[in-house]
């Protein structure tokens, strides 16, 4: 039973991540080659992502987490722009 629920929940939680990461892809080309501005959604597809795969049952699946980050270059970007913030020093904020 409890391997049906982590299934169910995992598979889930990697639907909604491809479909995040899908659309901000596609939103990512469309401005690219169209030049049409849209918002896209930040570390929302990648950490649900890494979430659904950290609950797959598969012994093994854990060590691919980091994956949907990849995919997502929203997360990337976002991630990177918070460690910069998170490290920029206090005389620098002002």
């Amino acid at each position: 039973m409890r391997t049906t629920i982590l299934w169910v929940i995992s598979s889930l939680l990697l639907l909604f991540a491809a479909l995040i990461i899908v659309g901000n892809v596609r939103i990512i080309l469309r401005w690219i080659f169209k030049r049409e501005k849209s918002s896209t959604i930040p570390l929302v597809g990648g950490l649900c992502g890494v979430l659904g795969i950290l609950l797959v049952p598969i012994r093994g699946a854990g060590k691919w987490w980091w994956v949907p980050l990849i995919l997502d270059f929203n997360s990337i970007a976002s991630l990177v722009g918070l460690i910069l913030i998170f490290f920029k020093s206090p005389s620098q904020n002002s």
